[in-house]
């Protein structure tokens, strides 16, 4: 294929990816309202999950680094020394990433049934989920902002909040779409992804800081493509202070996850229906 031919589909393409999530935005708010119904479908504790699935691994990541190891934070280098408030400004994004790529990666597969019988846009499913988690996973942000606004952390800074969130959710939704198309070919991705979030969150700062990593094993942390969108959300609510670096590599990671995400998408959807 010519080379400014490939170039200009490689920009029309996720353009087109993105009208087509506009011009269908009511049917991708049914869908997300019937994905938040269907967790909390035949939960004792309903809408309480939201609260106590975070708050369990809060309280043993605190039980196991803050009183058995008794891990001290430098409040000049890490923004502050209590381990709770570091610990949420990077687990809480974490949680509605991971959470969004684990149940993502399977969205097009547990829609099958749909995809064959009925004529819909289909790259609106990656979408449902990353939206979805979002939002769930957001509530629990709002509170420990509300939190940190009580002991004195809040600053203008936190203006950026909302853009490094988009970012983290483009690229979020750019490998999803990846994810879900490959899924639908290779089943055992889904397994997979299980063990690459687990090795995935201790490669990613969270429950330690930056700082602490020996110095021969920094620049490799920092290949991680999670260690600038967590890494922003510290330092913007922690030390109050903005990596324009950092912004600018979220930035770039999210349009080439988005971009190439939608290109691969675009080129198997076609074929959903024959394997599926």
């Amino acid at each position: 294929m010519h080379p400014v031919r490939t170039a200009q589909r490689a920009v029309t393409i996720p353009v087109e990816f993105l009208a087509s999530i506009a011009r269908h935005q009511t049917l991708l708010k049914e869908f997300i309202k019937k994905e938040i119904r269907s967790r909390f479908i035949g939960s004792l504790a309903g809408k309480l999950w939201l609260v106590i699935t975070p708050l369990s691994q809060i309280v043993i990541f605190y039980f196991v680094f803050g009183v058995i190891l008794k891990m001290r934070l430098s409040a000049e280098l890490a923004g502050t020394q209590n381990f709770v408030a570091f610990l949420l400004a990077g687990l809480l994004p974490w949680i509605a990433f991971s959470e969004a790529v684990l149940r993502g990666t399977g969205i097009i597969l547990s829609n099958a049934e749909i995809i064959k019988k009925v004529v819909m846009p289909v790259e609106l499913l990656p979408f449902v989920e990353v939206t979805t988690s979002f939002i769930l996973g957001y509530i629990g942000f709002a509170l420990y902002l509300v939190y940190l606004a009580f002991k004195g952390y809040a600053d203008i800074t936190w203006l950026m909040l909302p853009l490094v969130i988009a970012l983290l959710f483009l690229f979020t939704a750019g490998l999803i779409t990846f994810l879900s198309a490959i899924t639908v070919f290779f089943r055992d991705t889904q397994q997979l992804m299980n063990l690459v979030i687990q090795a995935w969150f201790y490669l990613t700062p969270i429950i330690y800081p930056v700082y602490m990593i020996p110095a021969r094993y920094a620049d490799w942390i920092k290949i991680n493509p999670m260690y600038p969108f967590i890494t922003l959300f510290q330092e913007i609510l922690l030390k109050h202070q903005v990596s324009w670096l950092l912004l600018a590599t979220s930035s770039g990671l999210a349009i080439v996850s988005f971009a190439g995400g939608s290109l691969f998408f675009y080129k198997l959807k076609h074929s959903f229906s024959d394997v599926l």
